[in-house]
């Protein structure tokens, strides 16, 4: 294609610039053999010296076909080409015919041009033109002939060589070279099609290519995402809740076979079908444990699951066995104990042999210890389940904390640790004082157990804002952050964050319930700070 259109986006752009190519050698040529004529006439009246006499019909011809042309040439700007072949071919074959008219003698020599009307109807305009142009052109030689043969043509005022083989020969060389000037055009037209259409060849593999491609990437999605929803749906079969898909009408158009067995519990029939609004009023009728959550609206697309039922019946059933065991302990083991201990402490009063002393002292301590632990148990699951369980009232802090610290002596002497204290004054809090003094005892004698021997632990209170802050600082190895975060949960077990389980998580819920915060600071290196915050009722009188 020509460097001026680089890019043709139609066929229909390709025939505007090809017929335009055409209609401009056309109009070219024949504006030339124009000219010509009118040098050649000019000519010769010159070599007579009778310029002046130059015949006038001559001249309106060569004006009436410059004006011809000139429209034909301003229609094809516009874009008009078929008009402008229409006249550029009807040109041609008036010239033709005046032709044959004029000069009946040289009707051989002239029809080798019977050709270029045709030719150029197959270029600038349809198929059927071809057909119609060749018979107007066989018809108008016809008819000019005729009409020299009726009518005389009028005297030539130039001589003309006589007719005979060389000058048919001449003119049909000259209607050749019109000719190839004609079809020049179309070798390169035909040239720059061909370019394109191989271009547009590649082109097309290369789509059908991508399609391909395409097609094979979409198939292999399709595929994955078919097998993702396979799983999906295998795993959905497999999982203890229900899980169920409302329509758009609010009945239950999917459920896994936990939601269905759910509803065979509940009710007859299957579950699917039903509405949802009477499955929402059957579980909250039946006062069952079961929870509706509703899935994310992004999800859910067409069928997909909607709601999820959450069936807590378990988790009751087995917080309901945790009671019934914590109450069997209670009940089984608090009472032998109390009796244990009691009988153990009446024993130490009377007379001894040597040594059974120390032995009824570690019984009684032993014992004095699983049945503190027992009660911690309970104790746990009731603040667990009722934090208002406490028995508070206003009480200074430090007896509280004196009285802890009494209570770890034994622990002291035993690893050789001394406990310092430091009082920043002292506070009234509105507090549970046993079971805040107990849990501060577990926050101590965890510090006593990590601190090596014939070290100190210290213990000081301060007061800040509104809260009192006790902190316990030992000289221990220290926590790594996993052992901190891990330190009150009663879940693991004590090797994993070396403390008691029971212990820490009763001062945490202790301090909880009260308002306070358990804290624990420590850089994994040496030592360790453990403490808790209480809510100040007031400042306590010095």
């Amino acid at each position: 294609m020509p460097n001026t259109h680089p890019l043709l986006h139609s066929s229909a752009e390709f025939d505007w610039l090809r017929r335009s190519h055409v209609l401009n050698t056309c109009l070219l040529t024949i504006g030339l053999t124009m000219g010509l004529i009118g040098f050649a006439g000019a000519s010769l009246r010159l070599g007579e010296g009778r310029l002046e006499q130059l015949p006038l019909t001559l001249v309106l011809a060569l004006l009436l076909g410059a004006g011809w042309l000139l429209a034909a040439f301003l229609f094809s700007r516009v874009r008009r080409y078929g008009v402008a072949g229409g006249l550029v071919i009807v040109f041609v074959l008036v010239v033709l015919a005046l032709a044959t008219y004029a000069l009946p003698g040289y009707f051989t020599a002239l029809l080798p041009f019977a050709c270029l009307p045709t030719a150029l109807a197959a270029l600038l305009l349809g198929r059927r033109s071809v057909y119609v142009t060749a018979i107007s052109t066989l018809l108008s030689l016809l008819a000019a002939s005729l009409a020299a043969q009726q009518i005389a043509p009028p005297p030539l005022t130039f001589a003309l060589p006589p007719s005979g083989p060389a000058l048919s020969a001449a003119m049909a060389a000259t209607a050749l070279c019109f000719l190839a000037l004609t079809l020049a055009p179309l070798r390169g037209d035909f040239e720059r099609m061909a370019g394109r259409l191989r271009r547009a060849d590649i082109a097309r593999h290369a789509a059908e290519a991508g399609q391909q491609a395409d097609a094979q990437a979409t198939t292999a999605a399709l595929e994955g995402l078919a097998a993702r929803a396979h799983n999906l749906e295998a795993v959905l079969q497999q999982v203890g809740d229900g899980v169920i898909a409302i329509g758009p009408d609010g009945t239950i158009v999917r459920a896994n076979a936990a939601a269905r067995r759910l509803w065979a519990e509940l009710a007859t029939g299957d579950l699917l079908g039903q509405r949802f609004e009477q499955l929402r009023a059957l579980l909250a009728g039946a006062a069952q444990a079961v929870e509706i959550a509703a899935l994310p609206a992004g999800l859910a697309h067409g069928e997909g699951y909607t709601h999820v039922l959450l069936d807590r019946r378990e988790q009751a059933r087995l917080l309901r066995l945790r009671t019934e065991l914590l109450g069997l302990l209670a009940d089984e083991m608090r009472n032998p104990l109390t009796s244990m201990v009691t009988a153990l402490e009446m024993t130490l009063g009377q007379n001894l042999p040597e040594g059974a002393d120390r032995v009824l002292v570690g019984a009684r301590r032993s014992g004095q210890r699983l049945l503190d632990l027992v009660t911690t148990m309970l104790e746990i699951h009731q603040l667990e389940h009722n934090p208002g369980a406490l028995r508070r009232a206003p009480v200074p802090l430090r007896p509280i904390l004196d009285a802890g610290i009494a209570y770890t002596t034994p622990l002291q002497h035993q690893g050789a640790v001394q406990v310092v204290v430091e009082y920043s004054g002292d506070s009234v809090v509105l507090a549970d004082g046993e079971r805040v003094r107990r849990a501060f005892v577990h926050l101590l004698e965890h510090a006593l157990r990590q601190s090596p021997p014939y070290s100190t632990v210290q213990v000081r209170t301060e007061c800040q804002h509104e809260a009192v802050i006790v902190r316990i600082s030992d000289q221990g190895p220290g926590l790594t952050p996993q052992q901190r975060d891990l330190l009150f949960d009663q879940r693991v077990a004590p090797g994993e964050r070396k403390a008691p389980a029971l212990g820490l998580a009763f001062s945490k819920l202790v301090i909880e319930a009260h308002g306070g915060q358990v804290i624990v600071e420590s850089s994994g290196g040496q030592g360790s700070t453990y403490g808790f915050s209480l809510p100040i009722e007031r400042r306590a009188e010095a």
